[in-house]
């Protein structure tokens, strides 16, 4: 039988131990579409779940050579989200960590960063540009047009604060991730 949970995350590692304790439940993930997840009955623990970021989309040849390699390991790729990718192994298989070292982990940490970044980078520019439209509106009196600008405007602003907000998480685990090499190194 079929579950379907609709569930908003904003923190891959929170998703992924979420996705982990439904397992424990046992509930296995079949498919997942942007906060949309469906769920079959399953064996109590029977997987275990991880999600993890491509520097590529799912759809570019290097990304669908990596999930390949990964398959040939027996991790089975559950579902693709833009650079996303969710996946599972067999419990009884053992642990299952794809990063083991830490050059990889701050590799991840930085694309993820950078990627919450440039999404923020982007607000950043359509937020100026809707602002200056909403001032040129304002001076020449357009009541119409800046109601509707303006809205545009604060939404550009949450979404800049949003994106930025995902980014700081990342950046300080990066920090520690790159503080903690530093010792090893030395």
């Amino acid at each position: 039988m079929k579950h379907t949970v609709w569930k908003i995350y904003w923190n891959y590692q929170k998703e992924e131990k979420w996705l982990n304790s439904m397992s424990s439940k046992g509930l296995t993930l079949v498919d997942y579409f942007w906060t949309r997840y469906v769920f079959e009955e399953a064996k109590q623990g029977e997987y275990i779940y991880k999600i993890e970021f491509l520097e590529h989309s799912a759809k570019h040849i290097e990304s669908k050579r990596y999930i390949g390699f990964l398959e040939e390991m027996d991790i089975e790729c559950i579902a693709t989200y833009m650079h996303w990718i969710y996946l599972r192994k067999k419990s009884a298989n053992g642990p299952f960590d794809i990063y083991t070292d830490l050059a990889s982990r701050i590799k991840k940490c930085r694309l993820i960063r950078n990627w919450w970044l440039g999404l923020a980078f982007f607000e950043a520019m359509l937020f100026v540009y809707e602002f200056a439209i909403v001032i040129s509106c304002y001076q020449d009196f357009k009541e119409l047009m800046i109601f509707g600008n303006f809205a545009v405007t604060i939404l550009l602003f949450f979404a800049l604060f949003l994106f930025f907000g995902l980014a700081m998480p990342m950046h300080k685990e990066l920090k520690r991730l790159q503080k903690e090499n530093k010792v090893y190194e030395d």
